[in-house]
């Protein structure tokens, strides 16, 4: 019996390896040919692009995310700040700010009262679009988290020339300046979640632009005004009314923010949230969290039963499995890094190739991730409520309803209460 179930649990690590393998061969495919594809300024400058970035709190990036706004090539936009209250921290600064770099920024507050449902980050987005999407063509939305490069926009607007695309998405990327265990893992974690994000397309809302006409037509604005979140039912919304939604596979927005294992853990979980919510591929990303916590529970336990039954035989087999697993994982980690840090390389300037961890720390970081997974999808899979910059929200069948507005109070060193969680 031992030694049946031992064959099946190296078969099934095996597959589950297999199957992440070929994802991430799809993927590397999918990041070179943008490479070697050198598109140019083929965006319509006669278009008029509203970009809108929703604050609520000062993000440690915010003021590299306002200077890399202020850089790009490509002419004929305005720039929307959206706060959800007027006594904002983040107000005061991302005006000066602007200021300094030249912006002219329009500036939007959510009337609370006009919403039953949904985010905030929602709520934000239905509020400014609903007052400018009539005088832009296209409506691009960034995080306040992310760096982009100079071409950003350029290369989000260059794929509209085919009027089946109803908007484009990018890539972001982790780039933490310090190797502390939470950095790394939502490093790691997201290296892997971008590459299902392309199998599955589901777009990114960080680095994001929409035809203004398909928001209308696609009746987006009531979809988001009750959703957690505006882009992972993008795609699929999108395609129900002829469009589609086009992958940029050399834009990538820069995350350089550090993190606490803690905060990593929440921030994974809500990520997955957002599939659960509004995905139809959600089945397959629990199915594949499950699997791995199978790999990290399944083989040690045979081990110690074969250990204890003296099986020699199967002892070795099963050590050769504990240890392939997560080098395989490793390789894959590694060409998923090193796809995208080529085209860091390129788009990006004074940008160096050195990972803030040495390669033992790396390996124990991807370790640890593996078991994070599987408990951040079983956690997600069940919650009932979850808690995203300081508001709560209560989630039952797929409904999300804020418990209570608070105005944004900033987070003191020591302090959650502007985090987010998942219960």
């Amino acid at each position: 019996m031992l030694t049946i179930l031992t064959i099946g649990v190296v078969v099934f690590v095996g597959l589950v390896t297999l199957f992440q393998a070929s994802y991430t061969a799809i993927y590397h495919r999918f990041i070179q040919q943008g490479l070697k594809e050198r598109r140019g300024d083929s965006s319509d400058e006669q278009s008029h692009v509203a970009v809108i970035l929703c604050l609520r709190g000062i993000d440690p990036a915010l003021k590299h995310c306002l200077s890399s706004l202020a850089a790009q090539s490509r002419q004929n936009w305005s720039l929307h700040l959206v706060f959800d209250h007027e006594s904002d921290p983040a107000i005061t600064p991302a005006r000066n700010w602007c200021n300094d770099l030249a912006l002219q920024p329009v500036v939007h507050f959510v009337e609370h009262s006009a919403f039953s449902a949904g985010t905030l980050k929602c709520h934000a987005l239905v509020t400014a679009i609903d007052r400018i999407h009539e005088e832009s063509e296209f409506i691009a939305l960034i995080d306040a988290d992310s760096i982009v490069d100079q071409h950003w926009l350029r290369d989000l607007l260059a794929p509209f020339s085919d009027p089946s695309v109803g908007a484009t998405t990018g890539n972001r990327w982790f780039e933490p300046e310090t190797g502390s265990n939470g950095s790394l893992v939502r490093q790691i974690w997201s290296a892997a979640a971008v590459v299902q994000m392309y199998i599955y397309n589901i777009a990114w809302g960080g680095s994001l632009v929409v035809r203004s006409s398909a928001i209308g037509k696609c009746k987006l604005l009531q979809k988001w005004s009750t959703a957690f979140c505006e882009d992972t039912m993008l795609s699929s919304e999108l395609k129900k009314h002829g469009y589609r939604l086009q992958r940029i596979p050399d834009v990538i927005a820069l995350n350089r923010e550090t993190t606490s294992l803690h905060d990593a853990f929440r921030w994974i979980s809500r990520q997955l949230l957002t599939v659960r919510l509004h995905h139809a591929g959600w089945p397959m990303v629990l199915i594949h969290g499950i699997s791995i916590g199978l790999c990290l529970v399944a083989v040690p336990a045979l081990l110690v039963a074969a250990i204890v039954v003296q099986q020699w035989s199967l002892v070795w087999v099963l050590l050769g499995t504990a240890a392939f697993f997560p080098i395989a994982n490793s390789l894959i980690i590694k060409v998923i890094n090193s796809a995208n840090r080529a085209v860091v390389l390129e788009r990006f300037e004074n940008e160096s190739s050195q990972s803030p961890a040495g390669p033992v720390t790396y390996f124990m970081a991807i370790m640890l991730t593996q078991f994070i997974q599987p408990v951040a999808a079983l956690i997600t899979a069940v919650a009932s409520r979850a808690t995203w910059r300081g508001i709560e929200y209560s989630i039952k069948k797929g409904s999300v309803q804020m418990a209570e507005y608070l105005p944004y109070k900033q987070a003191q060193p020591d302090d959650d209460s502007g985090r987010e969680s998942v219960f």
